[in-house]
């Protein structure tokens, strides 16, 4: 026999139930003051299709057909701008805003070579693995007013201190000075002294560590050297949290992020989220 069976399909609305998501996020200080410019390839010719973060400040630009940007509404301060198009090696330049000032400034980008593949081109160009540090950079700046225990020197705190070693350049960068909770800040950073639990209940274990401090280079590299192998004039911007919480009770964990703790967790001297020696992020001049 043949059997005709019809199946009737009811239509469902095309619109799904609104999803809010809320986050929170500390509001960016505003202000009058605007910076505006141009990204150029060697050639002198505009590059459009660049994105320019300022670090920090959870503010991004692209550049249009003509190479040009803009940033509106800036407080006064100290900014680095970064400028990434794949392609092209990133650019991380220092900006000083001046106080309801309208601030001009050109970016050179150089191309990267056409023989690379296109992983290598990405990788290069700032958006492949080291994009993960950048981004933890912003978030800790971001956060960092929220915490009146961790602090950052920019290019301006660091130009006037030359060939200065480091280590001599924080006890005398003023921002240091006032940050006055990190131990041997204004006294020898370079010989910290500290204490930290071997476990949650377990007794204070005594960590001396002369000479020694827990530095994450660029944002990725862990290292357990002196803050002497690093000099003023090649650093872009410099990074310093006070140690951590149960060390001296009531005051937060000075890195809200978590972000160079799980970094630094390679070496057993500082990787001790919530309750760690002081740390220092040191971004060289020219870091990708």
């Amino acid at each position: 026999a043949r059997t005709e069976v019809a199946v009737m399909l009811h239509a469902l609305a095309h619109t799904l139930a609104t999803v809010e998501v809320t986050g929170k996020a500390p509001p960016r200080a505003r202000g009058a003051s605007t910076v505006l410019g141009s990204v150029v390839d060697s050639a002198g010719d505009p590059l459009p299709g660049v994105l320019l973060t300022l670090v920090g400040t959870g503010e991004r630009a692209t550049t249009g057909a003509d190479g040009r940007f803009l940033f509106p509404e800036l407080a006064p301060g100290s900014y680095l701008l970064r400028a990434r198009r794949l392609g092209f090696a990133p650019v991380t330049v220092p900006v000083q805003v001046v106080k309801e000032a309208r601030q001009r400034m050109a970016v050179r980008m150089s191309a990267l070579g056409a023989l690379l593949d296109t992983v290598h081109v990405r990788a290069a160009s700032g958006f492949g693995k080291n994009a993960s540090a950048w981004r933890d950079f912003d978030a800790r700046l971001r956060f960092q007013r929220a915490s009146h225990r961790s602090t950052t020197l920019s290019s301006k705190d660091l130009r006037a201190l030359g060939k200065t070693a480091l280590d001599a350049a924080i006890r005398y960068s003023p921002a240091a000075v006032r940050l006055g909770v990190v131990p041997g800040l204004p006294g020898a950073p370079s010989n910290i002294a500290t204490q930290f639990k071997s476990g949650g209940t377990g007794p204070s274990i005594a960590i001396t560590a002369p000479g020694s401090s827990c530095i994450l280079v660029n944002g990725s590299q862990p290292m357990y050297e002196p803050l002497d192998a690093f000099h003023a004039d090649e650093l872009q911007a410099v990074e310093i949290y006070a140690p951590a919480s149960d060390l001296i009770p009531g005051h937060p964990e000075s890195d809200l992020t978590g972000t160079i703790a799980s970094r630094m967790s390679v070496i057993p001297a500082c990787g001790h989220l919530g309750n760690h020696p002081p740390y220092f992020v040191v971004w060289l001049k020219g870091a990708k």
